[in-house]
């Protein structure tokens, strides 16, 4: 027996035609035609932009209840988001206005154990709006006690460690370039460390990316003291002899 096209297959070919369809529009010379034509076009491209939205806010819907269907259904739901958000620039766009940021964080707070789960949210907010997201979710748990908070602030400080990390590699190993948003999150994540209910693996997570912050940009050096910096590095180093000892 025959077997049909599959989804993919139907929608490559039907996203193909329209496309084809909107290139000629645009060379038909007939003026009646051609304005004909590029009606159809413009109603068939807001057809699939309404369509795109909708499969964008229906995957942020899937996510804010994937905690109760499990682990599965969470990661899914973050994996199409990432490939939504990297392809498209609309998309990226339609999440954010979804309250994409917001959902992504009650998620990774819903799932405190889950560390990959984390990690993979803090990715997609990065994808979605750089640095800025970055201190948007971090924000979000600046204070809370709760270990689903403390998930949120380890996620943050690693993405913010392997992003500066990335960037100086990129540089040949000089400063990075500076983003305004540096000074918020180098500010949130000293005080993150100074929380009691915060581990000492998130700490650790912490100092590393304040770290290759500080090293990244010179002009944070002093923010860095002014908040406190030097306590910070007296409180590491004795947590660093504790854990030698033990």
């Amino acid at each position: 027996m025959c077997q049909g096209p599959t989804l993919e297959e139907r929608t490559r070919c039907a996203a193909g035609a329209a496309i084809e369809f909107a290139v000629a529009a645009s060379r038909v010379q007939n003026e009646e035609l051609r304005s004909a034509s590029l009606q159809l076009m413009h109603e068939g491209l807001a057809a699939w932009e309404e369509h795109g939205k909708h499969c964008a806010l229906c995957m942020l819907e899937a996510l804010q209840s994937a905690a109760a269907a499990g682990s599965s259904a969470m990661h899914d739901a973050l994996w199409m988001l990432q490939q939504l958000a990297e392809r498209s620039a609309s998309s990226k766009s339609w999440i954010l206005c979804g309250r994409g940021v917001e959902v992504i964080h009650c998620a990774i707070v819903a799932a405190p154990g889950d560390e990959k789960f984390a990690q993979s949210g803090a990715g997609l907010v990065y994808t979605l709006d750089g640095l800025r997201g970055l201190t948007d979710l971090l924000w979000r748990s600046r204070s809370g006690s709760s270990a689903g908070h403390a998930a949120v602030r380890v996620a943050v400080a690693w993405a913010v460690f392997e992003l500066v990390r990335g960037q100086r590699a990129e540089a040949g190993g000089s400063g990075s370039q500076p983003q305004p948003e540096s000074a918020s999150v180098l500010s949130i994540l000293v005080d993150a460390v100074e929380l009691e209910s915060m581990s000492l693996e998130g700490k650790w997570a912490c100092v590393a990316a304040v770290d290759a912050m500080v090293k990244g940009e010179a002009r944070l050096g002093s923010l860095f003291l002014e908040r406190g910096g030097a306590r910070l590095v007296a409180r590491a180093l004795r947590a660093a002899a504790t854990m030698g000892r033990d």
